[in-house]
């Protein structure tokens, strides 16, 4: 279920599905677009598919496309790569989340360290249960795979949101599996 802020001014983190299977990541001072397709207000964007970075100048401001350690908005961003993928990490007002996709992860699983949100970018189609050893809270899948592996894997109800929001208190003491999708 999605955790809504109120106007508490708590810090908060929001994961949005966008138009073209792009994703906004937003935090109280920065907003990261992942695969932008189109203009959007952006502190920065990572590029984790083909032939999207080549879109990009340098007017358009801190493109994120291959591993190492960013700083945007006081966002700091770590991208590491594992057999030729590479997995992101970040901690977007005191939620730590990891993003990638479902073949880097695959790769790299044993490697990776536990995140509160697991944003999964579904790009083939495989059983996912590995993931429940990354993430305490939610995982959040998305892609058009996406719910063609969210139905084979999780056998209770899925619940599909177009972005989800939280703050570091209010995360699920259970793992939540989501279906990011407009």
């Amino acid at each position: 279920m999605s955790r809504k802020v109120g106007s508490d001014r708590m810090m908060y983190m929001e994961i949005a599905v966008l138009p073209k299977s792009s994703l906004r990541i937003k935090g109280k001072q920065a907003v990261i677009i992942v695969n932008p397709s189109g203009k959007h207000e952006e502190n920065a964007s990572i590029v984790t598919r083909a032939g999207v970075q080549s879109k990009f100048s340098p007017k358009d401001g801190v493109v994120i496309a291959s591993p190492g350690e960013y700083e945007v908005a006081g966002l700091k961003i770590r991208g590491s790569q594992v057999e030729g993928f590479v997995v992101y990490s970040m901690s977007v007002d005191s939620v730590e989340v990891l993003f990638g996709t479902l073949s880097a992860f695959e790769k790299s699983h044993s490697r990776l360290q536990e995140h509160d949100v697991v944003l999964v970018d579904v790009d083939k189609v495989v059983d996912p249960s590995f993931l429940t050893s990354l993430s305490a809270h939610a995982i959040l899948f998305t892609g058009e795979m996406a719910k063609e592996v969210v139905d084979s894997f999780v056998k209770e109800s899925t619940t599909q949101l177009p972005k989800f929001v939280s703050t570091k208190e209010k995360l699920s003491q259970e793992v939540e599996t989501i279906l990011l999708s407009v």
